[in-house]
């Protein structure tokens, strides 16, 4: 039987949670990922409960209130299942060994990306082409990464994307969520690195663990469930801002990108066309998961 310490100490971990998803505060998706089974886990162990029947109620309302305090996220938790074959495992090892343009996210997303490069750099050589992911520059730190594992590495601007992709021979990219029908939900801006691939014939490659995929079909920027804001501080200072009238700034976070221009999804569990996520999330997520 559950003390009423360990509910109370549940409790404040979920509060704790729900205060930093609604600060937006930059926690990445690996991190709502295992705070949330944490916090599951906890519910499990501590809460009372004696059926099944029981404990899916609790875990739906607790899982409801994380969703109501950041319904952009799409982290959620399933029954189970694990699974899914590689569907060509030597064009999985080449989309990892060679690089075009890298993306990246508030985790942020370049790190999903980094260690296969770090990996492929010890069986061949190849140049990689990072933007800068303006206004957060994170690129940069994606560039000091990859120059410490003595990788070639050329830094270019957000501008110069389309201008360089002629030169390149992949793409790979980093994502905050895999949707339901095989599109992104990725960091703004990946979307135009994903149209300037097209126009060259260029793969797109997702380096992403299924931990992001979603049972969503949100799409639209314009849902609450799908987009968020964040402060515009980092496009106009406060000072420039101080000295303009009637202006009003918007910081979108992230950019749906349409699964026809993505080529393969490279997760923990191999490698998949976007057209399988559909059995994937029949292996991972039971139906009565797929809406709270």
């Amino acid at each position: 039987m559950p003390s009423e310490s360990e509910k109370k100490e549940v409790n404040e971990r979920i509060e704790s949670f729900m205060t930093d998803l609604r600060q937006s505060a930059e926690l990445g998706s690996l991190t709502v990922a295992t705070r949330t089974v944490d916090i599951m886990r906890r519910l499990i162990a501590q809460m009372k409960w004696a059926n099944t029947k029981e404990l899916i109620d609790i875990i739906r309302t607790e899982g409801k209130k994380l969703i109501s305090a950041d319904p952009s996220d799409a982290t959620k938790v399933s029954h189970g299942g694990e699974g899914g074959d590689a569907q060509d495992s030597q064009e999985v090892a080449a989309a990892s060994a060679q690089i075009g343009e890298g993306g990246e996210d508030q985790e942020p997303d370049y790190m999903q990306v980094v260690p296969n490069l770090k990996n492929a750099a010890r069986k061949r050589k190849f140049q990689v082409i990072v933007a800068e992911a303006a206004p957060y520059f994170k690129g940069q730190e994606m560039v000091s990464s990859l120059a410490d594992a003595d990788i070639e590495t050329t830094l270019i601007s957000d501008a110069s994307i389309f201008a360089m992709m002629s030169r390149v021979n992949k793409v790979i990219i980093g994502t905050h969520t895999i949707m339901a029908n095989g599109g992104l939900k990725a960091l703004c801006g990946i979307l135009n690195v994903a149209l300037a691939a097209k126009q060259f014939a260029v793969p797109v490659f997702v380096c992403a663990s299924v931990y992001k995929l979603s049972p969503q079909f949100v799409t639209s920027v314009d849902q609450e469930g799908f987009q968020k804001y964040n402060s515009p501080h980092h496009i106009l200072s406060y000072k420039e801002m101080a000295e303009l009238d009637d202006v009003e700034v918007l910081n979108p976070v992230f950019d749906y990108v349409p699964p026809d221009l993505i080529k393969l999804f490279i997760s923990n569990i191999g490698g998949n066309a976007p057209t399988y996520v559909y059995r994937l999330l029949s292996e991972l997520y039971h139906p009565a998961d797929h809406e709270l």
